[in-house]
């Protein structure tokens, strides 16, 4: 299926010349010149790393049909395109926005320290059901993500479209609010997250605040009242929107009743309606991910009645929550990535089940120069669920901390381990699964304790 075509791009800012074949068409885009498959179009960004303009020839070997870089001594055959542009960044920005301009859309953008993935695909599957629906694909939030993704799927007749926006510096967030123009924007939670780039808690808020930048005029705010940073953001703006598990919120949520393997019953009531929802999830996480969702589906005037219809369907993405049968073995599969503030909400989840409990646990990344105090910190934290779990392997790097202090403690000294890698681990996670037992398996994705699961669930399938 054609994207676009060079004759799309003519009239684009930014562009200095077309070289090579003036009629092309592209229906995948790259800018890894390794992941080539044949027929992308190449951007060649330059990063403080890396300038993707040394990598065109490779690109084109490989089976690109153009490129938009700056570099024009390239040797083209019959079939390829060269699109000389000032900036490759700025170039991919503008085709995306003149993508979004000729679509009537709404538009739905979300942010948050935790749980974006997770409610965008669940919004995204409450809305797809009626409407022709575009979802950020994977977790491609980023300032070149996002138009990526708009490059590769939006399509011309895109009734909803949902944008996950994430930041790893200050004003990444807000160049993607300019671009996708939000009707309904979404703070889910502040937490002490990219504290590497963003320097503090604070730097976070003013981080995530910048989702409004591109909102609608009318457009609606949305944040979650149970978050106290995301709640003192609503006093920056005029009738924001809030949802959670208060009485105060706008959009209201009770738990009824909660079970591992039978899913949760939620009550839902706004402004004189109400309605109790039964869905496959668990993990409060989930259950607070469901709630956005939710929220953001009745902010963008999804009818409750479609909500309760198509709910019962959702799940955990993949890595982020998931149950797993190995034999007697059950996994808990939350590998995909960590914080602080999640680990610990797992953790007080995993702690209630019944029968043997063992928890694997990766190091939390981007932290900063904060990660060995906030890794210590964990330590009394374990030491206050004494008899929740019987078991704990700490994995890699600054989870030396917890180990070594729970090492100390008289309940805990024969109960923890550590590793230095997933790998040194991975005979004794496949012997642990051979024992009748739960096992939490959460850390950031750096530690590629995701890999370990994946392993599993490979001889599952065999």
């Amino acid at each position: 299926m054609v994207r676009i075509g060079v004759d799309f791009l003519r009239d684009i800012e930014g562009l200095k010349r077309i070289i090579g074949k003036g009629d092309n068409e592209f229906s995948s885009f790259a800018y890894d010149s390794r992941l080539i498959k044949g027929g992308e179009l190449f951007f060649a960004f330059e990063t403080e790393k890396n300038d993707g303009n040394n990598f065109v020839a490779s690109a084109l070997k490989n089976g690109a049909k153009g490129y938009v870089g700056q570099i024009e001594n390239i040797d083209l055959n019959g079939n390829q395109t060269a699109i000389i542009v000032e900036n490759t960044f700025e170039f991919l920005y503008k085709i995306a926005k003149k993508i979004l301009d000729n679509s009537s859309a709404k538009v739905i953008a979300l942010t948050g320290s935790a749980g974006k993935t997770t409610t965008k695909e669940f919004l995204a599957s409450l809305f797809s059901h009626y409407y022709k629906t575009y979802k950020t694909p994977k977790n491609f939030n980023s300032d070149i993500g996002v138009p990526l993704g708009i490059l590769e799927a939006f399509e011309k007749d895109t009734e909803i479209a949902i944008f996950e926006l994430g930041a790893n510096r200050f004003g990444e967030i807000k160049k993607n609010s300019l671009l996708v123009r939000p009707d309904v924007a979404a703070i889910l939670n502040v937490l002490r997250t990219h504290l590497e780039k963003l320097g503090s808690v604070e730097g976070v808020v003013r981080a995530k605040k910048e989702i409004f930048s591109g909102l609608k005029e009318n457009g609606k705010i949305l944040l979650n009242y149970d978050n106290g940073y995301t709640r003192e953001i609503g006093k920056d703006f005029n009738n924001p929107m809030y949802f959670g598990f208060s009485e105060k919120a706008d959009f209201r949520f009770t738990v009824l009743n909660r079970d591992l393997l039978n899913g949760s019953s939620i009550k839902f009531e706004s402004d004189g309606e109400s309605e109790v929802f039964k869905v496959n999830l668990f993990l409060k996480t989930h259950i607070e991910n469901f709630a956005a969702a939710v929220s953001l589906a009745r902010a963008a005037d999804l009818e409750l009645s479609k909500i309760k219809e198509v709910c019962s369907s959702l799940k955990p993405y993949t890595h982020r929550g998931r149950i797993i049968r190995k034999g007697e073995a059950l996994i808990l599969d939350d590998s995909y990535n960590s914080n602080p503030e999640a680990l610990r909400l797992v953790i007080n989840d995993f702690s209630t089940l019944q029968g043997k409990k063992v928890a694997v646990i990766g190091e939390i990344l981007e932290l900063g120069d904060k990660s060995e105090l906030i890794h210590k910190e964990l330590a009394e934290f374990f030491k206050g669920i004494k008899g929740g779990i019987d078991i704990i392997y700490f994995i890699k790097g600054n989870m030396i901390y917890p180990y070594e202090i729970l090492k100390k403690d008289e309940y805990w000294k024969e109960r923890v381990f550590f590793y230095d890698s997933y790998k040194e681990f991975k005979e004794r996670f496949f012997s642990i699964l051979k024992e009748k037992v739960s096992v939490l398996v959460k850390g950031s994705h750096g530690t590629n304790l995701y890999k370990l699961v994946e392993e599993v669930e490979d001889g599952i399938k065999e």
